[in-house]
């Protein structure tokens, strides 16, 4: 748990200071040319496929095309060194996953993610138990008894140390008492068609993701993290109506900028997203995936990135362990 100091020191550190900045400034002259959002997975992904869905109302908002550009690898390290690289004019974004953020100082201790904050937050999605066809687990406590019968027998993918589905894959490791190997990728299609293949067998991933992966036939869906059983899923319980309510969770993808960023080009990016979130037809492209947006003030995501990094960090530091 963080204490006192450590929020002090937070809301004191350049994460915080920028967020002050009023929603309506302007950044005259902004954008002069096509802008990059860098994404931090490969493409394939449910994450990718929200991030290209925000892009084109963003661009549409902004006057200027906003260009995807997937830099997978080492738990979005690649993505945010790139981004710190940029010159700071507001042309280059990062779409992140809140998680990330909130773990890095524990999972990535010696990079600069200090020099980041959100303008921002574009969506909230839960995240999907699966497995492979061929194992013999049908529910959330077969799988469970079948991990702890069988150490390290069964593998799952994530797309690197310290991603949400790591971190969700210890934790169901640390409840069902059990060992499980982990398999790390760079995200996207390689995980994915791994796991359709078998050659993992577990692994967690979004509803987006899910709803093509069970398509193929050779993938289960067990649980859903989510509060409430998702009409895409139908008959897929929650992980709480599943014995396992420590799993309830909701994966929330951000859009951040470089801390030195001028406050007024900070608020300029944050009051296009709320714009490009609200259009009805960006609205009706997240629903078919199962992801709702969210267009969350850049200081509420702040205490937000605190407030996971609190009850996750724990297992954060489980996770840096085992590897």
């Amino acid at each position: 748990m963080i204490g006192r100091r450590a929020l002090a020191a937070l809301l004191a550190s350049p994460l915080a200071a920028p967020l002050v900045a009023p929603r309506a400034a302007r950044a005259e002259g902004f954008p002069e040319r096509p802008l990059r959002l860098l994404v931090s997975n490969a493409p394939g992904g449910g994450m990718d496929s929200i991030a290209r869905m925000t892009a084109a109302p963003l661009g549409q908002v902004l006057g200027q095309p906003v260009v995807v550009e997937n830099r997978p690898g080492a738990g979005g390290t690649i993505a945010a060194e790139n981004l710190l690289r940029s010159p700071l004019d507001g042309h280059s974004l990062l779409f992140f996953g809140l998680s990330s953020l909130a773990m890095a100082p524990i999972t990535w201790p010696n990079l600069p993610y200090q020099q980041l904050v959100p303008v921002g937050s574009i969506s909230r999605t839960p995240m999907v138990l699966l497995v492979h066809a061929s194992v013999p687990a049908n529910s959330v406590a077969e799988l469970r008894a079948l991990a702890r019968s069988r150490p390290n027998a069964l593998s799952y993918a994530t797309p690197g140390h310290g991603t949400t589905p790591h971190l969700l894959a210890v934790r169901f490791a640390q409840v069902a008492g059990a060992e499980m190997l982990h398999v790390p990728y760079q995200g996207g299609s390689q995980q994915i068609g791994d796991l359709i293949g078998g050659r993992v067998q577990v692994m967690f991933d979004t509803l987006a993701a899910t709803l093509s992966t069970l398509q193929t036939g050779s993938v289960k869906a067990l649980a859903i993290t989510s509060d409430a059983e998702d009409p895409l899923l139908p008959g897929v319980p929650t992980m709480a109506a599943a014995g396992m309510p420590e799993l309830t969770y909701a994966l929330w993808n951000i859009l951040l900028v470089p801390a030195p960023l001028p406050p007024a080009l900070q608020a300029r990016i944050g009051a296009a997203l709320d714009q490009a979130l609200a259009l009805p037809e960006t609205r009706a492209a997240f629903a078919r995936l199962g992801v709702a947006p969210k267009a969350t003030p850049a200081e509420m995501v702040a205490r937000m990135v605190e407030r996971e990094r609190e009850e996750w960090g724990p297992v954060a530091r489980l996770a840096v362990g085992r590897g």
